[in-house]
């Protein structure tokens, strides 16, 4: 696919997806206004939160698009080098989701909102959209013009412009130096990703055993 293609489909994803979290999160509000939620916002009852991740995700792929269309030959790279964070960015979004669910799952057993259930599923699958439409531009080819725009010059005047534009080209290169060293971690990305789930499950564990003693009803001796 064209990467101007790529792009264009990456805008009307982030469209569609600001359009159908504002709608279900319209439809899931329990209080009578979306103002008096946020207000009094309740993480027990509130998908205010959730619907606050549609908002990252926007500025994510808004961001990645103006920076792949400003400057062609560095943008994929960068795009590319970031990679990682970007994947745990997502994984850490859907995470929140199934930690909202439990928390739900705490006032409710079982949940049977359907709007709640709509907005939950459509955060994880745009999650997922939004790495891969990370992905996607970060492979795209480096496109260099000054060689095609400039070839007819003369042979000194090409040297100089050369050795002009070195300069920027090696401060764009620094720029990058953070994306190459998140990069060198690769290898141990495997360990890392299992430790970092462990993490996450004893939190929650911990998290559940602390709301059980709390919603536990009290026994009282015979």
């Amino acid at each position: 696919m064209k990467p101007r293609n790529v792009m264009l489909c990456t805008l009307t994803f982030t469209l569609c997806d600001l359009t159908i979290s504002t709608v279900l999160y319209t439809y899931s509000c329990k209080k009578a206004s979306i103002f008096e939620d946020v207000m009094h916002f309740n993480i027990f009852h509130s998908m205010l939160d959730v619907w606050g991740t549609t908002l990252l995700r926007t500025c994510i792929c808004v961001g990645a698009v103006i920076g792949v269309a400003w400057n062609r030959a560095n943008g994929p790279q960068r795009l590319q080098a970031s990679i990682t964070p970007m994947t745990l960015l997502c994984y850490l979004i859907a995470s929140y989701a199934m930690i909202k669910l439990l928390l739900f799952s705490e006032e409710e057993k079982p949940v049977q909102d359907a709007w709640f259930w709509s907005l939950l599923s459509w955060t994880w699958l745009s999650s997922a959209m939004t790495l891969f439409a990370w992905k996607q531009m970060g492979e795209f080819t480096p496109c260099i013009q000054e060689t095609t725009m400039y070839s007819g010059l003369p042979d000194d005047q090409e040297v100089a412009r050369v050795g002009s534009q070195r300069p920027e080209v090696e401060s764009d290169t620094s720029g990058a130096t953070i994306g190459r060293l998140l990069s060198y971690s690769k290898q141990d990305f495997g360990y890392l990703f299992i430790a970092f789930f462990f993490l996450i499950l004893c939190t929650l564990a911990l998290f559940l055993q602390g709301y059980g003693v709390v919603f536990s009803p009290s026994h009282s001796p015979d």
